[in-house]
């Protein structure tokens, strides 16, 4: 379950509770997310999680390149079709 909705119910008050601080504390660039058992990507919300969540269905792959200056993510289904395409930067580290 996700720890932050997207407007399509996902986001359970006791996962957002219990986790949103503590990955706001590791300064994570990006979390993914499974058990809705379909995809969604919740952009970053300053107020709760400042990092994108992908939220992967069954049917699908999550490819991610990792460079130096981003992380390149591709989400595909398993005819190869692309869903979505993400880039994130990394966050600075205080």
């Amino acid at each position: 379950i996700p720890p932050a909705a997207n407007g399509q119910g996902y986001g359970a008050t006791r996962i957002r509770t219990s986790w949103s601080p503590i990955l706001n504390h590791a300064n994570i660039d990006l979390a993914f997310s499974g058990h809705t058992h379909r995809f969604a990507r919740i952009d970053p919300n300053d107020s709760d999680h400042p990092y994108p969540i992908l939220v992967n269905a069954p049917d699908m792959a999550v490819h991610v390149e990792v460079s130096e200056d981003r992380l390149a993510v591709t989400v595909k289904r398993t005819d190869g079709s692309i869903v979505d395409t993400l880039f994130v930067k990394p966050r600075s580290v205080e």
